[in-house]
């Protein structure tokens, strides 16, 4: 795997821009796995998802866990699961439910995620980003602006037949988490949400 990362061009020389990388996110998964000494999905259910009591959550994919949903296309048409292997864990393999998202995010805000200075680091913008909504700062694995004036963070994600939205305005106590196993959901719906 870091042949094929040492082949590809580099596109920002470090601090010289920004560009979103899921690759990068795999990478990260297998430095956690080799610092943890366990087997990625074993780490995230062990340090992460029990002790927040994220008991709907796993990684990797579905192994007998009940009530998973099946994605479809635009067209409402079922795809096939199709498995991640081992290099694209780190990047969309993460299942879960909208109300342990919801338990997540609380954890991102009251600290019991990360404790400081790590939760700072977070959600502190380190990279100004792209268009759209998504035209502020990229922290640590979230995006982060203002809308109608207050600073909030989100993140979202897309698979085949699914997709994922979470966001939190702290200042309103404002939270968001929005599951579809469909690709017809737009997203650019969720402006006037917040407002």
């Amino acid at each position: 795997m870091l042949e094929t990362f040492r082949a590809l061009p580099v596109l920002h020389p470090p601090g010289g821009g920004w560009h979103y990388s899921s690759p990068g996110y795999v990478l990260l998964a297998h430095v956690v796995e080799k610092a943890g000494g366990t087997p990625y999905r074993e780490f995230l259910s062990d340090r992460i998802f029990g002790p927040l009591g994220l008991t709907s959550t796993f990684a990797g994919m579905p192994g007998g866990e009940a009530d998973v949903a099946s994605g479809h296309d635009a067209a409402g048409q079922p795809l096939l699961s199709w498995e991640l292997d081992v290099t694209g864990m780190g990047a969309g393999d993460v299942w879960s439910t909208a109300g342990d998202m919801l338990t997540w995010v609380d954890a991102v805000q009251t600290g019991r995620l990360l404790g400081e200075p790590y939760r700072s680091l977070m959600l502190t913008g380190h990279a100004r980003t792209g268009g759209g909504r998504d035209a502020s700062e990229y922290g640590y694995g979230v995006f982060m602006g203002e809308i109608n004036g207050r600073r909030w963070w989100h993140h979202s994600g897309h698979n085949a037949g699914f997709k994922a939205f979470t966001g939190c305005i702290p200042s309103v106590d404002r939270r968001i988490v929005l599951l579809s196993n469909t690709e017809a959901v737009d997203t650019s719906a969720l402006d006037h949400l917040f407002g």
